[in-house]
């Protein structure tokens, strides 16, 4: 019954901790995509030149394939009764922008100037992994400003 002290020696578990904007930074960020798009795309980097031209379109589908990932791990990690539509917007947001920031095929033929790109992609990335902590889900699912 609600109210009642938990039986001596019954089991109960510890109450969940508050999720702090470092916790929630963490949980939108997702790096192991991002480390599986700079693995991927270190090797069509490294390829010979010739393999490349042969293969343009093979950027393009790991920059889609990282996206899939990305939505795939942010819907696998989530718990239940989170509002998972909240982090695989947030998650897949901040996924392209670290790849601009990163680069890549399909990055430079949007930004042919790497210059521009990596400051503009840089500001953007960084004002976004900071604002991105201070939103948690609200009690309807939608983002709220949060001050702890």
């Amino acid at each position: 019954m609600q109210g009642e002290n938990p039986q001596p020696g019954a089991i109960t578990s510890p109450p969940e901790p508050k999720e702090g904007v470092k916790e929630r930074v963490a949980k939108y960020i997702p790096a192991e995509a991002i480390a599986v798009y700079m693995t991927l795309q270190g090797l069509v980097a490294s390829a010979d030149r010739t393999i490349t031209a042969e293969y343009s379109w093979l950027p393009v589908v790991i920059l889609a394939f990282g996206l899939a990932a990305t939505a795939v791990y942010l819907w696998r990690s989530g718990k239940a009764g989170e509002p998972w539509v909240f982090h695989l917007i947030v998650g897949l947001v901040a996924f392209l922008f670290w790849v601009g920031l990163i680069g890549g095929e399909p990055i430079n033929r949007l930004f042919p100037n790497d210059q521009h790109r990596q400051l503009l992609m840089g500001l953007l990335t960084t004002a976004f992994t900071i604002a991105a902590g201070w939103f948690a889900p609200g009690p309807n699912g939608w983002p709220r400003l949060t001050r702890d």
